[in-house]
């Protein structure tokens, strides 16, 4: 209950009207501990007096402002300290990741938008996620200082920090961002880096869950791109930048093959299933691929490459 005194209210007409209003009943969810309530609030008074040739009607319309109430980033779920996030990390062995946030600074807040992304969070699936920030819980903050956003208790850090550690709690200082605001694309890319070494297996499925954000058209393109830089670029004696486009290739050929669910025609359907066929027989033998003749691994590409461009023509129809 919060008390709001007098208030006056002159108009024209020489009509004065003095309105009490003893109390004022507000409903807040949480307010940060160490902040006081009274400097959080601020109140306004809005009084409208319409005149007629019988009576005076007044208007009342009290508004509360509160500060904005400092929330985790959208579309993920986020753990309140390092001990839950350690627990969730473990029981679903993936790497754990703790974004320490400061309410009002910049950085902050633009890495805060950059985790909202959908293709951030889809990646995040793939982490036990905490958030903390001293305006939120200070206390939860204390409790996750050592080691995931200082390494001792006499360390300071400059907001906002991204910490990462393996699924048993060691922190990873070499993937920590401290100070930095990487957009989503930036931060989709390092994430993949993070589970590339302490999550593995966990990196097709993340790169399953963003590539299932793009539309059926742009997924195509970018498998002919793919396709295409493997052809002009790559060749069998470089086995390991072959094999690394091939991943891709092979990644972004399996994210394919669920989008198509999403034709309409029947017919088109049809084609396009009948055409993904066709790419993945020449796939299949590509991965296959051990030897060094030219002329095979070349049949093997430019059947795939058909494949997928007749598959491109087909979607153009929908």
């Amino acid at each position: 209950m919060y008390p709001l005194g007098r208030i006056r209210v002159t108009r024209g007409y020489e009509t004065r009207c003095i309105v009490r209003i003893r109390w004022a009943q507000v409903a807040v969810k949480t307010l940060p501990p160490g902040i006081e309530r009274d400097s959080r609030i601020s109140r306004k008074v809005r009084m409208e007096a319409s005149r007629s040739e019988e009576f005076v009607n007044l208007a009342v319309s009290l508004v509360i402002l509160v500060w904005a109430q400092v929330e985790a980033p959208k579309g993920t779920v986020w753990k309140d300290v390092a001990k839950t996030g350690l627990m969730d990390a473990s029981s679903r062995k993936v790497p754990m990741v703790l974004f320490a946030y400061k309410q009002g600074d910049g950085a902050s807040d633009r890495l805060k938008s950059s985790l909202e992304n959908p293709k951030v969070a889809a990646v995040l699936k793939s982490f036990a996620c905490v958030f903390v920030s001293e305006q939120l819980n200070s206390k939860k903050v204390i409790e996750s200082y050592v080691p995931w956003i200082c390494s001792d208790d006499n360390g300071s850090y400059s907001p906002p920090v991204l910490s990462f550690g393996d699924s048993k709690g060691k922190v990873q200082p070499e993937f920590r961002l401290e100070g930095k605001c990487p957009d989503a694309d930036e931060l989709v890319q390092h994430l993949l880096k993070v589970l590339e070494k302490l999550a593995p297996d966990k990196v097709e499925a993340a790169n399953q869950e963003v590539l299932g954000l793009k539309p059926l058209p742009e997924l195509v393109q970018d498998l002919v791109q793919s396709l295409e830089a493997l052809s002009e670029n790559m060749s069998v004696e470089t086995p390991a930048a072959f094999e690394q486009e091939l991943k891709k290739t092979s990644t972004l050929f399996r994210a394919l093959g669920p989008k198509l669910g999403t034709l309409k025609d029947r017919k088109l359907k049809g084609k396009a299933d009948k055409s993904y066929a066709e790419a993945g027989k020449s796939l299949d033998k590509l991965a296959r691929f051990k030897g060094k003749d030219a002329a095979t691994y070349k049949s093997h590409m430019e059947k795939a490459l058909e494949a997928v461009k007749e598959l491109r023509e087909v979607i153009t129809q929908e």
